[in-house]
């Protein structure tokens, strides 16, 4: 089995395998972007557009939650995407600067744009190892792959952001709303402790709620001058 492992065909097998792989993980995120960005739109549209009651706003509150993960979440998919062509990019400019050809990151990326890279590599073919042409083949199709997956995504983008757009004012409440209800979960359950407090013993009085505590009578003028003239 070591000796397998130093073999360059199981290398290649394994590489092929992960790939592979990769491709498929790929087809399911872009698969499954798609329906949850359709489902999110159909909970938009099922949302009663007048109807101000405590339900549908609990409603729209989870609806705008779900947009906003949903977006963060493309968000950091999108940041892997792009720092995965930034890496195949330096993989090829690697293999380049190898036989001494260099090039700037706007030449390179001109090569990509236009799909010109193909066409300098049969014209370097006699100045690159086949291993260093197989490298740079590979890279170019990854980066090739990765921009189609690229400007798929780019619709759902569109839509999400007229989707966080329709939502208007309730996106930028969310987090606001959900801190006042912290802050009133956080009095509740220290006005509660207060009655339990209480229940346990009811002499003290200073740990009484607001709300149970009793209100205090002012002493009747007349009942305290009469005492007064009685003890003179």
């Amino acid at each position: 089995m070591l000796i397998g492992r130093f073999n360059p065909g199981y290398f290649a097998a394994l590489i092929s395998a992960t790939k592979d792989e990769l491709d498929k993980l790929e087809q399911e995120t872009r698969r499954d972007v798609h329906v949850i960005r359709h489902q999110l739109k159909v909970m938009q549209t099922q949302l009663p557009a007048e109807d101000s009651s405590v339900v549908t706003r609990i409603h729209r509150n989870q609806l705008g939650h779900m947009t906003l993960c949903f977006t963060d979440i493309m968000k950091r998919h999108h940041a892997t995407q792009t720092a995965f062509r930034e890496k195949c990019k330096a993989q090829i400019r690697r293999q380049l600067h190898i036989v001494n050809e260099e090039t700037t990151d706007e030449e390179l990326e001109q090569m990509l744009d236009r799909d010109r890279l193909a066409v300098f590599m049969s014209h370097m073919s006699s100045s690159f190892s086949t291993e260093a042409l197989n490298q740079i083949h590979a890279r170019h199709r990854d980066i090739v792959r990765l921009e189609s997956s690229i400007k798929d995504l780019q619709q759902v983008f569109c839509d999400v952001a007229a989707l966080l757009d329709s939502q208007g004012e309730l996106i930028n409440n969310i987090e606001k709303n959900v801190t006042s209800a912290a802050e009133y979960v956080g009095q509740a359950r220290a006005e509660a402790h207060k009655a339990v407090t209480y229940k346990k013993n009811p002499t003290r009085i200073t740990s009484l709620p607001n709300f149970l505590k009793p209100s205090k009578k002012k002493p009747n003028r007349a009942k305290q001058n009469r005492s007064e003239l009685d003890q003179n």
